[in-house]
Formats: structure tokens, sequence, C-alpha cells
């Protein structure tokens, strides 16, 4: 369960475009969050997405810092933050077989925006969960 909840900042990429989420990709997911988790930088409370989900106030930074850190172990993105379109792309191919969609999404969330690496992390989840639909 506690795997389930905290790998689900990566796989709601994949939830935007109603993915069924294979064995192969839960088990990449879990243990991207398993090595995030191990490191002091990247560790984050278990229960933050459950706070978060329930308007509670979070350590936005510290998540910020974590989902950084499952992008890159997920391939989404490089430690300085760029986005890998051909990941982004398989990802998103997993999900869903709506190229339109799939080019769409592509389009608008391959650029890497924010001032820090972490926030090009966090709006490349945003940008993905947005127009994702």
């Amino acid at each position: 369960m506690k795997c389930i909840i905290i790998v689900a900042t990566v796989l709601c990429v994949l939830a935007a475009t109603n993915a069924a989420h294979n064995k192969e990709q839960v088990e990449h997911m879990r243990k991207a969050h398993e090595y995030c988790q191990s490191q002091e930088a990247t560790r984050i409370d278990e229960i933050v997405y459950e706070k978060r989900r329930n308007g509670e106030k979070v350590d936005e930074k510290k998540l910020a810092k974590h989902t950084l850190c499952i992008n890159v172990q997920a391939g989404l993105q490089k430690e300085n933050g760029d986005i890998n379109v051909d990941k982004l792309r398989e990802l998103l191919n997993d999900g869903t077989r709506d190229l339109n969609l799939i080019n769409r999404v592509v389009e608008k969330c391959s650029k890497k925006e924010g001032d820090t690496t972490e926030d090009a992390a966090v709006n490349l989840v945003k940008c993905i969960a947005s127009h994702g639909r």
C-alpha cells in the first residue's frame, strides 16, 4: 500500500492518459521510489501524498526534490532537468494508443519549465496531468 501511494508521482503521468499500468512499470517505479527514499536529500514522509491530497501543508521543496529523483530514475528527465522526449513518448505510448493525445502531451510538456531542476520536475508532472486528459 505504501509503495502504491508513493509512486503516484510518476504513475500519474500514465494515469493522466488512462494507462493500464503493467507490472514492469509498477516495479520500476517502486525501485525508483526506494532509491529516492534511501537518499537523505530526496527522502520524504511516506504520507506526504495523502496530506497533499487532503489539502494539508507539506514541504513542497522536499517533495520537488523527490519528484526530480523519481523522474530521473524513471528516465523522464536528466539530472539537469532536461526532459527525455523519447522516454516521455514511450511512457505515454504504454498508456494509450491515441497518437493525437501523445503528440499533444509531448508538444506541450517536452520543454523544461522552471527556475530550478526541481521546478522543472514538478512542472513536467503537472503538465502531463493537465494535458493528458
